[in-house]
């Protein structure tokens, strides 16, 4: 057997691997006799049938799967023994016309594409000096936040008459022109928090209005956020537009939230048996909580322009027309060429990130501990719990769901790449110069939408 390598193109280089008989003659002739235990024929006892009448009818398949199992392991151990960094995995040569004759084996040919991974080479820490916002945190958010935990940890009241804190349990049925139900319209049965409802005018509507009241109420003037609407209504934004205005609003229950005191048993219910004392404790609590949100803001801003700066900085070449085809040919869902041309730019900077990222990770030995990708699938899995709203679990149904995660190998590789990618960004984040700027929340937001449209 023998592997030659000739290159294509930048970064492109065609494997060819030569077989004699010699190579896979004997392996074929063990799996026919093999088989020939197996087969089954009319006419022949079960292991009996004659040897050549097995080669006629299976001795191609059984071949052409020798074949295959042989040219991929002599493949991996070739790109294996001479160290060939490769991005994605080589795919058949398209351009080669082989004289492969299966039906008269004699000598074969097989050929394949590879990409190679360029060279990185890196200027860390990066010349520019970036913005590094320091958002300031205000004394109406502690304020309002602290009003929500006390309702959170609140007592319910059901009073017979609603007020503008009142929860409002409604059936809510979309009405024609004639006061009738619009067949096929919307009905539904849902909560109404009179606070929600931004015009002074508009809330009166719903207050001073007594249980088992029906109310008709031109909903789309009346609430303007239109995500509340949507959320009232459980329909999707997009049919908003549709909608006659016109509603029947029965109030079938009302209830009102009363804070928590700030008292040691709140304190506790909230925060754990004695880890808060008085108000100052709870609103430095509260304000801790601020502070490390946003620094992680702020932190996973700089992250991203200094990934900018590095990809702008670093000359990196990649091999496009394979990459392209590799992209079609090992997507989950068929896709197209176009399909590809069109996400190519961003495809091929994350490639690129993905390069740059494991250049920083080799020169400063970063590696992913067992604990740290356990870890990581713990916040992974409890993030997804809290997306279904769910936050009631209990501590072995966790490390069952973690193990269950971890026994499948590419969450374990997706694991150990965040991980690695964490540190990396940490480390970029703590060597780069900074230019120290104040914002509020909201300008911060404003830049980082600026941003986002930019790219």
């Amino acid at each position: 057997m023998n592997i030659t390598k000739e290159p294509i193109g930048n970064l492109n280089e065609i494997l060819k691997i030569n077989l004699q008989p010699e190579d896979y003659k004997s392996k074929v002739d063990e799996s026919v006799r093999k088989a020939r235990k197996t087969v089954n024929m009319p006419g022949f006892r079960p292991g009996n049938v004659p040897e050549s009448l097995v080669r006629k009818m299976y001795g191609k398949s059984i071949l052409v799967d020798e074949l295959n199992k042989i040219v991929s392991e002599s493949l991996d151990t070739y790109i294996k023994d001479n160290k060939l960094d490769l991005l994605g995995h080589p795919l058949p040569y398209l351009k080669n016309n082989s004289k492969n004759n299966f039906d008269s084996p004699g000598d074969f040919e097989f050929q394949f594409e590879v990409g190679l991974s360029p060279e990185v080479n890196l200027k860390l820490p990066p010349d520019k000096t970036f913005p590094y916002y320091e958002i300031e945190i205000e004394e109406k958010q502690i304020q309002e936040q602290a009003i929500s935990i006390r309702k959170q940890h609140g007592d319910y009241v059901n009073p017979e008459v609603s007020d503008k804190n009142s929860i409002l349990h409604c059936e809510i049925t979309e009405m024609d022109i004639n006061d009738q139900p619009v067949e096929g319209g919307i009905k539904v049965t849902n909560t109404i928090l009179v606070e929600k409802i931004q015009e002074e005018k508009s809330q009166e509507q719903f207050t001073g209005r007594k249980i088992g009241e029906v109310l008709m109420v031109d909903l789309v003037s009346t609430i303007t956020d239109e995500s509340e609407l949507t959320y009232i209504l459980n329909v999707p934004k997009e049919k908003l537009s549709e909608i006659k205005n016109r509603f029947e609003i029965k109030i079938n229950r009302i209830t009102n939230v009363i804070s928590a005191e700030l008292n040691q048993e709140f304190f506790d219910k909230a925060y754990g048996k004695d880890v808060v004392h008085n108000e100052q404790e709870f609103f430095d609590r509260i304000k801790s909580k601020f502070e490390k949100t946003y620094r992680d803001h702020s932190e996973r801003k700089l992250a991203h322009d200094i990934q900018d700066e590095l990809l702008h900085a670093t000359k990196i070449d990649l091999p496009d027309s394979f990459l392209k085809r590799w992209l079609v040919e090992n997507n989950e869902n068929p896709v197209t060429a176009e399909d590809i041309e069109k996400e190519y730019r961003i495809y091929s900077r994350e490639m690129k990130w993905k390069l740059i990222e494991n250049e920083i990770a080799k020169q400063n030995n970063f590696k992913a501990s067992d604990d740290e990708i356990r870890s990581y699938a713990q916040q992974f899995i409890i993030n997804q719990l809290f997306k279904y709203g769910r936050y009631d679990f209990k501590e072995d149904a966790i490390h069952e769901m973690i193990n269950k995660w971890l026994a499948k190998e590419e969450n374990i590789r997706s694991a150990m790449h965040q991980v690695i990618s964490g540190k990396v960004a940490a480390h970029l984040v703590a060597i780069a110069k900074r230019d120290l700027k104040k914002v509020n929340f909201e300008k911060f937001r404003d830049i980082l939408h600026e941003h986002s449209h930019h790219h």
